[in-house]
């Protein structure tokens, strides 16, 4: 900077004075002032000066200068852009002192401390947001946010409770809750409900539904019945188990019926109801007069199989009907037909026929309700063979009927008979029963 100010105040000196237009060399003896301000300066800023002046001399200033001189309007112009040179040398030269000047406050400053080293000394801490540590100078360290895991269930909802859930911090174990929902409510309709007639599936709730009536299965005989006393059954609905029972008629000996009128073969006692019966040679029950019916007075009978086998010897070939009868309401009568009983006959006649027939309230003696050739059934059967008939009564009305252990034919009554009696019967004497037998349901 001292450099380039000496320079050109030299080329200043050298080139005019503003006031007489006279160069330094126009002078060969300088003034007293010049001589006492050349005298001021020191040998070394001299030194310094020439050789500044030189230098600018060999880049073409002096011969700037020197063209100037002739010219005053552009020696004032020249003067005044190196007035303004210097101006902003100056400029430039304040800027730079400054910043030196902050550089060497900046590198008087004493160095830093070390910096703190934070040692924790507490056990983490947690809120519900985030978690972090205590240095031992009192600040809290190491703040994070919470780093949680899966929700886990710790109580089902219910309909009508809510559930609850939560999920843990995997740092911290602070545990986040929140609840779940109660859930909808669904039917569940798991319990039969049931009265006398109907069943229905009912939701703890009350609402109902698949409401019907009972399907029952067959009549069982609970309580056998006797002479002297009453039997029971029952039925039992196969959806919902609902029980029917009822009683079942005393069937012992009545007023009309004496004991000399009945008859044992091995476990039955039978009322000789019409007609008469007796006990052959061969130990089976036979009839000794036409038209005869024997009715069991020590058991009962409602759904179940009955059979019998038996063998027609007498009478006429085309006018033997004989069989079993099913069904009786009442066995105290002497007499059957137009007395206002009812029972089923299932009967073979000699010509062949298997015949299921009913007599029933009214004044008719019988009702045939269907009968089948046997011979259509494969089966020959001629007056005086041993044949095996049985009727399988079973609920709603449905008659199974059979020959030689055969089915001939099924048969569905609309109006069922509902009497539990049971025997036999024979169109003429000479017909013998050599076995009876019933299988209840």
């Amino acid at each position: 900077m001292k450099k380039t100010v000496c320079v050109l105040m030299a080329v200043m000196l050298m080139i005019c004075c503003v006031a007489c237009g006279k160069t330094t060399d126009d002078s060969a003896t300088p003034s007293n002032s010049e001589s006492q301000d050349s005298s001021i300066m020191s040998t070394e800023d001299k030194s310094i000066m020439d050789s500044d002046s030189q230098d600018n001399q060999s880049e073409n200033s002096v011969e700037e200068s020197e063209s100037n001189v002739t010219n005053g309007e552009s020696s004032v112009d020249l003067t005044s852009e190196i007035s303004d040179e210097i101006n902003d040398e100056s400029y430039e030269s304040n800027g730079e002192e400054t910043s030196d000047a902050i550089s060497e406050d900046e590198s008087s400053e004493e160095p830093s401390s070390e910096e703190h080293l934070h040692k924790i000394t507490s056990s983490i801490k947690y809120d519900s947001f985030v978690h972090w540590y205590i240095c031992e100078c009192g600040e809290e360290v190491e703040k994070e946010n919470h780093s949680f895991g899966e929700w886990k269930i710790t109580k089902e909802s219910t309909e009508t409770q809510k559930g609850e859930m939560e999920r843990s911090c995997s740092e911290c174990k602070y545990k986040e809750k929140t609840t779940i929902p109660t859930i909808a409510h669904k039917h569940s309709y798991t319990t039969w409900m049931k009265n006398d007639t109907t069943h229905w599936n009912e939701c703890s709730c009350g609402d109902k539904a698949n409401v019907s009536n009972h399907k029952f299965w067959l009549w069982e005989i609970v309580t056998a019945v006797t002479s002297s006393k009453e039997g029971i059954e029952a039925r039992t609905c196969v959806v919902c188990r609902y029980t029917e029972t009822k009683t079942i008629p005393v069937l012992g000996y009545t007023d009309e019926i004496l004991e000399e009128e009945c008859i044992t073969w091995g476990d039955y006692v039978f009322h000789t109801a019409c007609g008469e019966f007796d006990i052959n040679s061969n130990g089976d029950i036979e009839t000794i007069s036409e038209n005869s019916i024997a009715v069991v007075v020590n058991d009962s009978f409602s759904t179940g199989k009955i059979s019998a086998k038996f063998v027609s010897n007498g009478g006429s070939e085309y006018d033997n009907d004989n069989g079993i009868i099913f069904g009786l309401e009442d066995i105290s009568r002497h007499h059957f037909l137009n007395q206002g009983r009812s029972y089923y006959f299932l009967i073979v006649s000699d010509n062949g026929s298997l015949y299921l027939a009913k007599v029933a309230y009214n004044d008719n003696p019988w009702e045939e309700l269907k009968f089948v050739h046997l011979s259509d059934a494969g089966i020959i059967y001629s007056h005086g063979d041993t044949i095996e008939i049985a009727a399988e009564v079973l609920d709603n009305g449905i008659i199974k009927c059979y020959a030689n252990n055969k089915l001939i034919f099924t048969y569905r009554d609309e109006e069922p008979l509902t009497g539990h009696g049971y025997g036999i019967r024979g169109e003429w004497e000479g017909v013998s029963w050599k076995e009876l037998s019933v299988q209840k349901y």
